[in-house]
């Protein structure tokens, strides 16, 4: 693992203070708001990082879809965030670069699993979600 070029693109400030700002509103359970923060500049992104990034967003998009009585299309995005999370297993993990931020959210896997099992107990999921807290993480 190298070290990155000054302009690497997840190192943008402005990305991460809209990054911040998500974690902010994730943390309040502003899900919507977390999700539309931590879009900033994703697509601009490289791997591993842009695929965090998106499964972090899904994340909080399934709970917007569970707060408006969507658990159908909350339990999709919740498949597609785990599909995700998944790929950053393995090699993928250890490609992260050195010093790259990315937002972290322990318990937010288990939680979306727990989603796709508990699908009709739309309020149980919403409870444990308020319980998670997002920060953001450099690679070592």
């Amino acid at each position: 693992m190298g070290s990155l070029p000054a302009r690497y693109p997840t190192n943008d400030p402005s990305r991460l203070r809209a990054w911040r700002e998500g974690n902010r509103h994730f943390n309040q359970g502003r899900y919507f708001e977390a999700h539309e923060a931590w879009e900033t500049g994703w697509t601009r992104l490289p791997e591993p990082e842009r695929t965090a990034i998106q499964a972090v967003i899904q994340g909080a998009a399934v709970f917007v879809l569970l707060r408006k009585g969507r658990s159908r299309a909350a339990r999709s995005v919740a498949r597609a965030a785990l599909t995700r999370f998944a790929s950053l297993r393995g090699p993928a993990a250890l490609a992260w670069p050195q010093g790259c931020p990315r937002v972290v959210i322990p318990g937010l896997q288990k939680l979306l699993r727990a989603c796709l099992e508990e699908a009709a107990e739309s309020d149980r999921i919403l409870t444990k979600a308020r319980a998670l807290r997002a920060f953001l993480r450099m690679a070592e």
